[in-house]
């Protein structure tokens, strides 16, 4: 017994101490694991807590943590168990790709991160299986990146075109191309040399800038730990021909001489320059117009333009030639007509060529730039007329020209008008404005300024009126349209609509969908009826305002479409108090002053016999009868006088009503 409870115990020991010495199931083998640059530089990683120091102009690609085991315990976490790999760097988590034939961690795919802390956490699920050697499935190692300055860093610039030179040419610019910053934390910045110093370029902050100014750049790219580089490119102002002129004044001793004393100097190959001579000033070339020494035949001044055809550059010289040892012909071209402006009423000007020589006489032939070889020619179009007169006694020559002008712009008016539409009937007035003096014509004769209109039929009535200048004698037609509105038509039937008390009735009152119906209103003992009202009368419940009286109320309706209304039609609305029988009989007869009129007004329901059906027989106070007839034939209060009287009506039915009547006349 005693020997069995000391074995019992050894073991426990042997477990307990096994227990205690357990350690991570795996770790990660920093003498095999790398970061790899974006270069694909690998660095080995530092001790957990450590830092990599790596150069600014790179940035971590992706990395290669390699996984150690205990022994014996690698297949566990290769057959049954997740074994997951997460690196945090600043605000970003990277789930890595286990690579079990490796035992590698890596990223997914290629970053391009930067310097800051980074944590590896490696985990696994169902850590441990009961045996192995091990307890800790969860490891974490932190490390550190930062930058460190790279004294072998430089940065290019390439031009387009190469060279960098300026042309003279629209819209020549030169694009600079600085290479491309190493990754995302360096900034980029154009400057231009002003003075003595650079100074920065606003918005110039990529790496191709395009420029139109010459100068020199200087591009520079700065990043992390105090990574800076710059490079220079200067751009060239476009490159001009250069004219060199010996004698600027020269003298004219030969009817034909050249121009003497003229070269170029110019950098580009042979043949890429175009040379040209203008004369002005009287100056005329005879002929070499596209060489440095062209024949000339008269004094003047003759301007020359070298034009490189490769970059559009161009430089510009004057020679003045002026008079030597032989007589000069002077031309002189003027205006016969004694304007030099064509217009519309004049059409034709005649110009004449003035010849004299400076000393002497002699006849002339003359050549004018239209063909013409007369002193004197008439010409229709605007333009300038030159003419070459050559003396014909010594050969010489001499040159003359006129600007002729062309003035056939039409007045600019148009027509105002005191209204734009107008009902059938109406008139308007049309004003036309224009700001030069002007004569007027309107479309049926008159010659007004102004013009009173009465557009004769419906809708748009256009009138027209022929401005004549003036000044120059051009016309405008102008024209103005007015718009006749049409009366709207209506119709409202029945004109008088007889109701009993609370009653709804509907005023039929029609017209044209573009017009609208407007209406007033007398009212007599009506309650709830305004005395105006735009749109139809509909569905309108008419009540009494007293009982004891019968109501009306009298419609005055027209149509209106713009301005434009329609006759007015009258709708009658009479409102009978309620009676059982549903016959209304007036308690009282007012007859007019004059004793005239007076009228018993009895109102039959709408359903009711023809009134010959219905019998009345009036009695006076003393129970004779005064009257006795049918309804057809009204009874005559204003015969008889004032009093009460008594009636019996009998309709066709045979059932008697009985009342009494007061004839009253007003005082």
């Amino acid at each position: 017994m005693f020997t069995a409870r000391f074995w019992f115990s050894i073991v426990f020991f042997w477990i307990s101490a096994s227990l205690m010495q357990a350690q991570d199931c795996f770790s990660v083998n920093l003498a095999n694991s790398r970061a790899i640059y974006a270069s694909g530089e690998a660095v080995a990683l530092p001790a957990a807590g450590g830092k990599v120091q790596m150069p600014c102009t790179q940035a971590i690609r992706n990395f290669a943590f390699v996984i150690q085991f205990v022994a014996g315990a690698e297949r566990y976490f290769e057959d049954s168990t997740q074994f997951i790999g997460v690196l945090n760097h600043k605000n970003s988590t990277f789930v890595l790709q286990y690579d079990k034939s490796q035992n590698t961690f890596r990223l997914a795919t290629n970053q391009s991160l930067g310097e800051g802390a980074y944590t590896l956490t490696l985990s696994s699920i169902m850590c441990a299986p009961l045996g192995i050697p091990c307890k800790n499935c969860f490891v974490q190692y932190s490390f550190g990146v930062e930058y460190v300055n790279d004294p072998t860093w430089g940065v290019t610039i390439e031009t387009e075109p190469d060279p960098a030179v300026l042309t003279c040419l629209p819209g020549s610019k030169v694009l600079l191309k600085g290479s491309q910053p190493p990754h995302g934390a360096f900034q980029v910045q154009w400057a231009r040399l002003v003075g003595v110093q650079f100074v920065d370029i606003p918005g110039a902050t990529q790496p191709n800038y395009t420029t139109s100014l010459s100068g020199t750049y200087l591009y520079t790219v700065a990043g992390p730990a105090g990574c800076r580089a710059s490079n220079l490119i200067a751009v060239r102002p476009p490159e001009r021909p250069d004219i060199q002129v010996a004698e600027p004044q020269q003298r004219l001793n030969s009817c034909a001489q050249p121009i003497t004393g003229v070269s170029v100097a110019d950098s580009s190959s042979p043949g890429n320059l175009v040379i040209a001579w203008t004369p002005s000033l009287g100056g005329v070339l005879l002929s070499g117009t596209t060489t440095l020494s062209p024949m000339i035949g008269t004094p003047g001044v003759y301007t020359l333009i070298v034009r490189r055809t490769d970059n559009g550059c161009a430089d510009t010289a004057a020679v003045n030639v002026v008079p030597g040892d032989i007589p000069v012909v002077k031309v002189n071209v003027n205006s016969v007509s004694g304007s030099d402006i064509l217009d519309c009423k004049t059409t034709a000007l005649t110009l004449r060529a003035d010849a004299s020589l400076s000393s002497g006489v002699s006849s002339y032939a003359y050549q004018w730039s239209n063909g013409a070889t007369t002193a004197t020619i008439t010409v229709n179009k605007p333009g300038i007329y030159a003419v070459t007169v050559t003396a014909i006694d010594n050969g010489c020559i001499g040159y003359g020209d006129r600007a002729v002008f062309q003035n056939i712009q039409p007045p600019v008016a148009s027509i105002s008008s005191s209204r734009d539409t107008v009902c059938a009937g109406e008139s308007a007035v049309l004003s036309v404005m224009t700001s030069d003096p002007a004569a007027f014509r309107w479309s049926d004769g008159s010659t007004g300024m102004v013009l009173s209109v009465t557009p004769p039929a419906d809708g748009s009535n256009t009138y027209t009126v022929t401005v004549t200048s003036a000044s120059n004698g051009c016309s405008a037609v102008v024209e103005r349209s007015l718009v006749r509105i049409p009366y709207p038509p209506l119709t409202c039937l029945p004109a008088e609509i007889t109701l009993s008390h609370g009653q709804t009735a509907t005023l039929n009152c029609t017209t044209t969908p573009l017009a609208q119906l407007h209406w007033t209103a007398a009212i007599t003992n009506v309650a709830g009826i305004s005395t105006s009202g735009i749109g139809p009368v509909q569905g309108r419940r008419f009540e009494l305002a007293s009982l004891k009286a019968p109501g009306r109320a009298v419609f005055i309706v027209f149509a209106r479409r713009g301005t434009c209304a329609s006759t007015p039609a009258q709708v009658t609305v009479n409102v009978l108090p309620p009676t059982a029988e549903g016959i209304y009989i007036p308690e009282v007869i007012v007859p007019d002053d004059e004793g005239q009129g007076g009228l018993w007004k009895i109102v039959l329901p709408p359903d009711a016999a023809d009134p010959s059906a219905y019998a009345m027989v009036i009695y006076n106070r003393m129970g004779a009868i005064v009257w006795e007839n049918t309804l057809a034939t009204p009874f005559q209060a204003a015969n008889y006088p004032d009093g009460v009287y008594f009636y019996v009506l009998t309709p066709p039915d045979g059932t008697p009503i009985r009342g009494a009547v007061s004839i009253l006349r007003r005082k």
